[in-house]
Formats: structure tokens, C-alpha cells, sequence
């Protein structure tokens, strides 16, 4: 079960901070025909600002939007963009980028334009893919595997909700929690 929770940010000076953060970002997704959807946050469990400091700090390097919320959650924003063909969801963070497609099987394709140690083995679930590509190059990637993916049969979902995207967030939750636990 992931302790991570996802939610909307209302508080429309939190999405100008946001939208001014990761305003470079924001404008090649765009022009990658991407559109922004809203501005949501991620928050760690009671008392995680205090037990993930280093974590904190490390994310206030990378200019993340961090805060602390009630109970002492470490909690982090980040905007939130989707295209629709192929059906994928979109957002930078402080790593880089990353592209989110749900298939209608419950399986989801998550591409990331920087490197990562915590991608899944196959077969499961959830495929990530992660190098260090520039926004553009690593969409291009994604869109091509999506299209392998629905050669091979997997039907993309169409349907977009942040609930969706909460679903394939946490299908990486858990494979992050899985492949980070100690043998």
C-alpha cells in the first residue's frame, strides 16, 4: 500500500509558484501538443518531513515546490499536463520529466528522461523506462513504445482522470517500495 498522497492544489498562489517553477518545462510540453491540466501535490505519511529530511533538502536543491503540511507531511507540487493521442499524462519534477500511459488491461507505460535504479523487472504491470534523453527525444521514445505496445495488443485508456493518473502513480509507488526494500 503506497503511503503517498495525491490530491489537487486549490490555492492559486501554491499553482503560480508552480507554473513559475517549472515554466521551462511547461512550454516544451506544450509545444509537444501537451495541455495543463492542474496542479496536484504528493504528500509522505505523519511525521515524514521529519524522518526524510535529507530527502527535504535534496528536493529544495532541485527547486522543488516543497512544504510542510499538517502532521508534519513532507509534501512536494507539480503540474500536471495530458495529450491525447496517444492518451498520456505528463509532468516535470526536479529529476525531469516524466509520461504516464494507462492501458485498459490495468498495465501502465512510465517513461522518465533521466535515469532511474528503480525500474521493474518484466513482465508486470507496470513498464518504466527511464534514460537521459532531452523532453523531447524522451517522448518520442514513449510514443513509440505505445504504439509497440498497442501493436501487441494492450488497448490505451482514453479515458483521463486525475484518478488515473493517481492509479499508475502508485503502481509506481509500489514497484519503487518493492525495489528499494533490502533483500
Amino acid at each position: 500500500m503506497s503511503t503517498i498522497a495525491y490530491d489537487l492544489v486549490q490555492d492559486p498562489k501554491v499553482q503560480a509558484f508552480v507554473r513559475r517553477r517549472f515554466s521551462e518545462s511547461l512550454r516544451r510540453l506544450t509545444d509537444l501538443g501537451f495541455g495543463e491540466v492542474c496542479i496536484y501535490r504528493e504528500s509522505g505519511p505523519r511525521n515524514s518531513a521529519l524522518r526524510s529530511f535529507p530527502v527535504m533538502a535534496a528536493m529544495a536543491l532541485r527547486r522543488e515546490v516543497v512544504s510542510v503540511r499538517p502532521g508534519r507531511r513532507l509534501s512536494a507540487a507539480f503540474p500536471l499536463l495530458i495529450r491525447l493521442s496517444p492518451p498520456t499524462y505528463a509532468y516535470p519534477f526536479g529529476l525531469g520529466v516524466k509520461y504516464h500511459t494507462a492501458f485498459l488491461d490495468g498495465s501502465a507505460l512510465v517513461t522518465a528522461n533521466f535515469e532511474s535504479l528503480l525500474v521493474p523487472p518484466a513482465p508486470g504491470k507496470l513498464r518504466k523506462q527511464s534514460r537521459r534523453l532531452p523532453v523531447e527525444e524522451a517522448w518520442e521514445w514513449h510514443r513509440k513504445t505505445v504504439e509497440l505496445m498497442v501493436h501487441d495488443g494492450h488497448d490505451p485508456d482514453n479515458h483521463f482522470a486525475f484518478e488515473g493518473f493517481v492509479r499508475i502513480s502508485r503502481l509506481e509507488d509500489e514497484a519503487a517500495q518493492t525495489l528499494s526494500r533490502p533483500v
